[in-house]
């Protein structure tokens, strides 16, 4: 099957977050919005209480069609609200997603971890990831994002990056599924008695899938996002295989670095790409 009719392939490439005055409703200590524009996990900026309202405005108008959060410790019965303005202060709504769940495919409970999850535990992988997806929006000069979770046992909500943007998506997606996979990079080696001596490492998630039907506007967009991003500059993909799983979908969303591969040319017009994610472990 070429993909299906309708891609379900999104990625963002261009991070307007980082573009954006940034200010959230309350901060613990020196943990602030700062550290949503920057790539280490552990460094997150923190709220006071088990809510937050995170404001971005821009001085030009912007085209926004998704917002994500790829590290938090939320937990499945958080919810999100995004509402986009014209203006930066007042100005005609453009967007109103309405409260929604925020990652009810999440798994990093306390219960897990034994203890509440926070940003300490990030790189090891007890992180909750975060997407809201609507229809493309133009013009918005103010995004507004509430979070609530008022059930976390940590006491605050923990979100170590922010990602807001335009997403593209090619008109066919992965032709064959995909396939994804948690990397843990802890060394194990054994003592002379015998015993196991382990060399706790970061955890990173890894997500690849295969093109194969790309035709020639998508093969010039991702010839253009490719020679854009490189293998230095992440970028947030989501891959939805199925609507009524959401722990396949929180599993298949990744924030990370791509691996140069080669476009193929198998004659026609149909070209062929294989995109394969390492994520950010920092």
């Amino acid at each position: 099957m070429l993909g299906g009719l309708v891609s379900n392939l999104r990625i963002i490439y261009a991070n307007l977050a980082d573009q954006a005055v940034l200010s959230a409703s309350s901060t613990a200590g020196s943990l602030g919005v700062v550290n949503l524009r920057t790539e280490r996990k552990g460094e997150p900026h923190r709220s006071v209480g088990t809510s937050v309202t995170f404001t971005l405005t821009w001085s030009a108008a912007q085209v926004l069609s998704g917002v994500a959060i790829p590290a938090c410790n939320l937990t499945p019965t958080a919810t999100m609200r995004v509402q986009a303005w014209d203006a930066e202060a007042g100005g005609v709504q453009l967007l109103d997603t309405g409260v929604v769940d925020a990652c009810s495919g999440q798994t990093a409970t306390a219960a897990d971890w034994g203890h509440p999850v926070t940003a300490a535990l990030f790189s090891f992988g007890a992180v909750s990831k975060v997407a809201t997806w609507f229809a493309e929006s133009p013009g918005v000069r103010r995004l507004q994002i509430d979070l609530a979770d008022p059930g976390n046992p940590a006491g605050f909500i923990d979100c170590s990056r922010l990602v807001v943007g335009k997403s593209w998506s090619p008109r066919w997606g992965a032709s064959r599924g995909l396939t994804y996979s948690t990397d843990d990079q802890s060394d194990v080696s054994w003592s002379d008695a015998g015993s196991a001596i382990v060399d706790r490492g970061p955890v990173r998630d890894q997500l690849s899938m295969s093109l194969d039907t790309l035709l020639p506007d998508d093969r010039a967009e991702l010839d253009r996002i490719v020679r854009l991003v490189g293998s230095r500059r992440p970028i947030l993909v989501a891959m939805a295989l199925a609507v009524s799983d959401a722990s396949l979908d929180h599993s298949t969303l990744i924030y990370g670095y791509r691996k140069s591969a080669p476009m193929t040319v198998p004659g026609g017009l149909v070209y062929r790409h294989v995109l394969t994610i390492d994520g950010w472990k920092e």
